[in-house]
C-alpha cells in the first residue's frame, strides 16, 4: 500500500519535495492532497503534480482521511 502524502504549502521546498516523490514508484508514494494560503496556489500546484485534492488553508488538508502522512513546509 502506498504512503499517501499531504503537502502543506506550495513554496519552493514543497515543489522540490513533490518533484522528488514523482520519481519514486506510485506503488509506494502518492501525493493525494495539497493545502495553501490561497485556493489558486493550491489548485495550480495540484495541477502541476496531478494531485486529486487541494484546499485553501490547512484545516481541511489535515482532516482529509485520504492523507496518511503530512509534510509541513510552512516555514519556507
Amino acid at each position: 500500500m502506498a504512503l499517501r502524502w499531504g503537502i502543506a504549502s506550495c513554496g519552493v521546498i514543497s515543489f522540490d519535495f513533490a518533484n522528488a516523490l514523482t520519481i519514486l514508484s506510485p506503488e509506494h508514494h502518492q501525493i493525494v492532497a495539497v493545502g495553501a494560503r490561497t485556493l489558486t496556489s493550491a489548485k495550480d500546484f495540484a495541477k502541476k503534480f496531478d494531485i486529486p485534492s487541494f484546499y485553501e488553508g490547512y484545516e481541511k488538508l489535515v482532516k482529509d482521511d485520504n492523507v496518511g502522512k503530512m509534510s509541513d513546509f510552512l516555514t519556507e
